[in-house]
């Protein structure tokens, strides 16, 4: 076997050497997951451009119908023409909007953060929501400036406890009063799925939730060891 200079190489040694290989897929991934991320940025900025473009329509439209429903026309209607282009259906294409839209004008420092790649997208949910309770502009302010830093280097399930505590000793109401007003906005909504599914969801307290869904396992479970008893009977001729 030659190299492409004409040098005979010996079949039982390995010209390539791996940790060259490794150094340059690091690198690879890095300038990869870097791109990915900057891209990501952009796909928030661009649904906080379509939020304000509904707003804009919305305050257009507003003397000729009730300024909620107008609101909500135009949202719908520019989510529409997103949904198409995302694969998402309306109401998630909403929803992604309002808080590309939040993200842009509430929390600007994490924003130029992830465009720049310091943080990623899984950072960004973590600091919009345990931020989220914080009113004011400079409380927000010294807010991201920890936030941020604290999630730069560090995987997001880590750096979510440095982050909650920031938020939790800046928020200005207490945790109860905040609970209070989390339970009134307990909801329950149904979507449309293909193949004839709906899809239900429920916003209730955590240990409701969480009794909810060891319930659902506890019978899922049941109803498969049954299953598989019917089977192993009729397999073998049994009654069950």
């Amino acid at each position: 076997m030659t190299s492409s200079t004409g040098t005979v190489l010996d079949p039982g040694v390995d010209p390539v050497d791996p940790a060259a290989v490794l150094a340059a897929l690091v690198d690879g991934l890095a300038t990869t997951e870097a791109t990915i991320i900057r891209l990501q940025a952009l796909k928030e900025a661009h649904l906080a451009v379509a939020q304000r473009l509904a707003e804009d329509l919305a305050a257009a439209d507003g003397a000729s119908g009730v300024r909620g429903e107008s609101a909500e026309l135009a949202s719908r209607s520019v989510a529409a023409e997103l949904a198409a282009v995302l694969h998402m259906s309306d109401r998630v294409v909403q929803g992604r909007m309002v808080r590309a839209a939040e993200l842009m004008t509430r929390f600007p420092a994490t924003m130029q953060a992830f465009t720049n790649a310091r943080i990623n997208a899984a950072h960004v949910r973590l600091i919009q929501d345990a931020g989220a309770r914080l009113d004011s502009d400079e409380v927000r302010a010294e807010f991201e400036q920890a936030a941020v830093a604290a999630c730069e280097g560090e995987t997001p399930h880590r750096a979510k406890r440095v982050v909650e505590r920031v938020a939790e000793r800046l928020a200005p109401r207490s945790l109860t009063e905040r609970h209070r007003e989390a339970q009134e906005k307990r909801t329950v909504w149904r979507e449309e799925l293909p193949d004839g599914q709906k899809m239900l969801g429920l916003i209730h307290a955590a240990a409701v939730i969480d009794g909810i869904y060891d319930r659902l396992t506890q019978q899922a479970r049941m109803v498969q060891v049954a299953n598989t008893a019917a089977v192993k009977d009729a397999t073998a001729g049994r009654t069950p």
